[in-house]
């Protein structure tokens, strides 16, 4: 789906839509290998940065606080908006 560009088809139909992003903690990197544990939440500290260098091209973040007051006041973000936020607050996020 990738390679035919359809993903970045459906970024562009749903630009106008925010994206919220849950990142649920911040795990060891695992060598390259993909989890085995399917309940396993975190993402790898290689991982999270290659997601957040995608996100610095593509995306505008934006602040919850920032979606929030817009979509109370009934007001348009920037397109390809996106929150980041981060359940739980583990010592990995302040790490």
């Amino acid at each position: 789906m990738y390679g035919l560009g359809v993903t970045r088809f459906a970024a562009w139909w749903h630009r106008k839509d925010v994206v919220i992003l849950n990142y649920h903690g911040i795990g060891e990197d695992d060598g390259g290998h993909a989890a085995v544990n399917l309940l396993d939440l975190s993402v790898s500290l290689d991982n999270f940065n290659s997601q957040m260098a995608y996100l610095k091209r593509h995306y505008q973040v934006i602040s919850l606080r920032e979606f929030l007051a817009a979509n109370a006041e009934g007001r348009q973000l920037p397109n390809y908006s996106v929150v980041l936020t981060f359940d739980d607050g583990y010592r990995n996020f302040l790490e």
